[in-house]
């Protein structure tokens, strides 16, 4: 059933990224940029939200619509227990591509990124660390302040063979020519 899920999921993504009008893709796309900011993360499969995190990216473009991206984040969360509390944190570095497309002061984009999670947990002085394999789709929007500086609201799913994650972004971006 999740194979059927990520197969259309990846179909949606190609048929949007394909989808881009060319009116879109003649507009100026900065050729490199960096980011940074704030991330949430909800674990749909384990319920639970893991409200303080923080992303770093770059892209890198290869034609007018089209970039190279990676990512790197982390996830934290404090669960308080009988005589100890249980730390949690997630740390994800991915890489894919990014379409994008110029509309006025917005940059629209979807993503398709693919890397690994670690989870670790700690309680009572044990610290457990697992890797999972993650696709990372996601899309957002860049908000145009001036040449150099943008705005960027994200929101990204992680599928896992251990379940799933969808997070929320905010950051500034840096352009570079």
């Amino acid at each position: 059933m999740a194979q059927v899920a990520t197969s259309r999921l990846q179909l949606w993504l190609v048929a949007l990224i394909l989808g881009i009008p060319a009116t879109v893709t003649a507009q100026h796309v900065q050729e490199r940029q960096i980011v940074a900011g704030y991330t949430s993360m909800t674990d749909v499969t384990d319920h639970l939200t893991f409200p303080a995190g923080w992303f770093v990216g770059a892209a890198a473009r290869l034609n007018s619509w089209l970039s190279v991206a990676i990512d790197v984040d982390g996830q934290y969360k404090t669960i308080q227990f009988i005589d100890s509390d249980i730390h949690l944190a997630s740390y994800a570095p991915t890489a894919g591509v990014r379409a994008s497309g110029q509309l006025g002061k917005f940059v629209e984009f979807a993503q398709l990124l693919g890397g690994g999670v670690q989870s670790r947990g700690t309680l009572f002085g044990s610290t457990e660390v697992k890797w999972h394999a993650v696709l990372q789709p996601g899309a957002g929007v860049d908000y145009v302040l001036d040449e150099r500086w943008a705005i960027r609201g994200e929101f990204d799913a992680r599928i896992m063979s251990s379940g799933h994650e969808l997070r929320v972004a905010a950051g500034i971006v840096r352009s570079f020519r």
